[in-house]
């Protein structure tokens, strides 16, 4: 009896509950054992099945932010040595200096470069205190070497979208999974913030006209002179599908 009750008070521990004592007690301790494992089975079943959820959730964001980030808005300029020469500045002729064009004029006021005068009717023009990985990212890039000209493109990201919520997910007909997400326009918080604090209305204004989008169809395109008309938030929708062990848009 001492060993029956000291089991009963080891089963209240555990948190199953044993009505009496005495015949058929055993039978119902099994019972409400059984009963005890069956519903942590079927917690950790949910649980997994939420984890997996989630973890699809994120690769489809991803795939999502992947596809978004390609309509990024950039100002692009010439890093290294530039001449009138050199043809890499479009508009740039001889006589022209180069810290008064539109976009070199604008991303020295930001701060992002320096420019300055290396031989006549050449210019050195550097990065502002690049980071340590940029400046060894920068070293794989295709220089343009011509002219006594030594340069390569680089575009520094005004503003890009990013999903701000995944609304919904579903698989149709063809196989495929349908996303309905909400994205919106993200101004850089380095590049565009810089310019956006540096430069007046007007300044703005004159470089807009030469702000570049890798895709130019992409729909409702970011606005540099109506910051908070271009940032709302947007609906759409996108079809993915698996791939190797994450999505993919489905274009």
């Amino acid at each position: 009896m001492v060993l029956l009750a000291q089991y009963e008070r080891f089963e209240y521990s555990k948190g199953l509950k044993i009505c009496h004592i005495g015949r058929g007690s055993w039978q119902r301790k099994i019972r409400t054992g059984n009963i005890a494992l069956a519903f942590f089975a079927l917690l950790f079943i949910l649980s997994i099945g939420c984890s997996n959820s989630k973890n699809r959730d994120a690769q489809i964001k991803a795939a999502l932010n992947q596809q978004l980030k390609q309509d990024a808005v950039s100002l692009r300029v010439n890093i290294g040595r530039v001449g009138w020469k050199c043809g890499v500045v479009p508009g740039l002729a001889e006589g022209d200096d180069l810290a008064s064009e539109p976009r070199y004029r604008a991303a020295q006021k930001a701060k992002l470069i320096s420019v300055t005068p290396d031989d006549p009717g050449f210019w050195k023009v550097e990065l502002v205190n690049p980071s340590p990985q940029m400046v060894q990212s920068l070293k794989d890039f295709h220089h343009n070497v011509q002219e006594g000209c030594d340069s390569f493109m680089l575009g520094f990201v005004i503003a890009s979208k990013s999903v701000a919520d995944l609304v919904n997910v579903r698989k149709v007909a063809s196989g495929n999974t349908e996303a309905e997400f909400t994205w919106k326009w993200t101004l850089s918080p380095h590049f565009g913030a810089s310019l956006v604090d540096n430069l007046s209305e007007k300044e703005r204004a004159e470089i807009v006209p030469y702000l570049s989008q890798s895709r130019p169809q992409a729909d409702f395109k970011f606005n540099l002179m109506d910051i908070p008309g271009s940032t709302v938030t947007h609906t759409g929708t996108k079809m993915l599908k698996e791939s190797g062990n994450g999505w993919v848009v489905d274009e």
